[in-house]
């Protein structure tokens, strides 16, 4: 009686232990593909301000945090000497400009004018004398000295005329030269004073009057006030699967379960030899009201859809290629798309094809 009483403990035992098997049928339902990113929101247009001289700042403008309107004046860095070159250029300018040169051009005209006026007196007397000559009156020695004297008038005159119009070549390109030397010296100048490249907002700015700042060291950083961008880092593997005009889900750490709609928008060519990665960049479908640059995002950008097909649970598939029919039986299946939790089935099995779940 005790040996039949333990043999039927043991059954029970061993049929309590027993794994029960898990069997599902496959579903119709849409399934995407997508590529991981993280990144961060940019501000559209956004730059980092670098001085063009280094100096020690003399004035501020503007403090973090203040909208700013392109070329408008940031800060400026200490340079006597700048205003001091733009009066120098300006007096030279003012020294070698055509009004200022115009008695020496009028001497010039008039020395002209004479030698025109004896050129004519001096043909005239050559030709009266030659007449004479003719007419044998007077000597051989005065028609040549007429001659003689015409000859040099004649010569005088050219060179008058050649003086006149170098000294105005001169006094034009004096004037031209000394006017670039003033647009220079003020353009060095403006160097000195760092302005805005956009319009936008300040999101950095961290220096005080009398600091120092340098040509490689940024001061601040400016973007647009109202629109903003992602930038994302996509892995070297996963890169020619990511287009422009891809969608892009997207969650942010300051906007916590919900999910915003972006797309892709471009893919910068160069790979980070550091980090392995892509950088990509997407626009807001719909933005979220307010947002601040450097914000953290994680993303997956779609790189396909179906919008009915057959799929399974990812971890019913067995090697990547198999399923398990419901008496335990491999069955040969072809995939598609895979998301996180569910594979595309192409072939092998249908809809009302129970399959059961593998054992770990």
């Amino acid at each position: 009686m005790k040996h039949w009483l333990a043999g039927i403990f043991m059954v029970a035992l061993i049929t309590g232990c027993k794994k029960k098997v898990e069997t599902i049928y496959p579903q119709i339902q849409a399934i995407s593909e997508s590529v991981y990113a993280s990144g961060v929101v940019k501000s559209v247009n956004q730059y980092q301000v670098f001085p063009k001289n280094s100096g020690i700042i003399s004035s501020l403008k503007i403090k973090e945090g203040d909208f700013v309107e392109k070329g408008q004046i940031l800060f400026e860095i200490a340079n006597p000497s700048a205003k001091l070159n733009i009066e120098n250029a300006e007096l030279n300018f003012e020294n070698a400009s055509i009004k200022s040169n115009q008695e020496r051009l009028r001497d010039a005209v008039i020395a002209k004018d004479l030698a025109y006026q004896k050129l004519k007196n001096d043909s005239l007397l050559w030709r009266r004398q030659n007449a004479l000559w003719q007419q044998q009156i007077g000597t051989k020695v005065d028609q040549e000295q007429r001659k003689l004297a015409y000859h040099n008038s004649q010569t005088a005159f050219q060179s008058a005329e050649i003086r006149v119009s170098e000294l105005r070549r001169q006094i034009k390109f004096a004037a031209e030269q000394s006017a670039k030397n003033v647009a220079l010296a003020k353009s060095i100048a403006s160097d000195f004073a760092v302005r805005a490249e956009v319009s936008g907002r300040i999101y950095s700015f961290s220096k005080e009057i009398g600091e120092m700042v340098s040509i490689q060291n940024p001061v601040a950083i400016i973007g647009d006030a109202k629109v903003f961008m992602l930038e994302l880092q996509i892995d070297e593997d996963d890169i020619t699967r990511v287009k422009i005009g891809q969608k892009v889900l997207l969650t942010l750490d300051s906007y916590d379960k919900q999910v915003f709609e972006a797309k892709v928008n471009g893919i910068d060519p160069l790979m980070n030899e550091k980090t392995r990665t892509f950088t990509v960049k997407a626009t807001f479908i719909v933005q979220p009201q307010v947002l601040y640059p450097n914000l953290n995002v994680e993303a997956n950008i779609i790189t396909a859809e179906r919008p009915k097909v057959l799929t399974i649970p990812r971890n019913y598939l067995v090697d990547e290629q198999f399923v398990l029919d419901k008496d335990g039986q491999k069955r040969a299946v072809k995939v598609g798309l895979k998301d996180f939790q569910r594979v595309e089935i192409l072939s092998g099995i249908t809809a009302q094809d129970a399959i059961q779940k593998p054992a770990l």
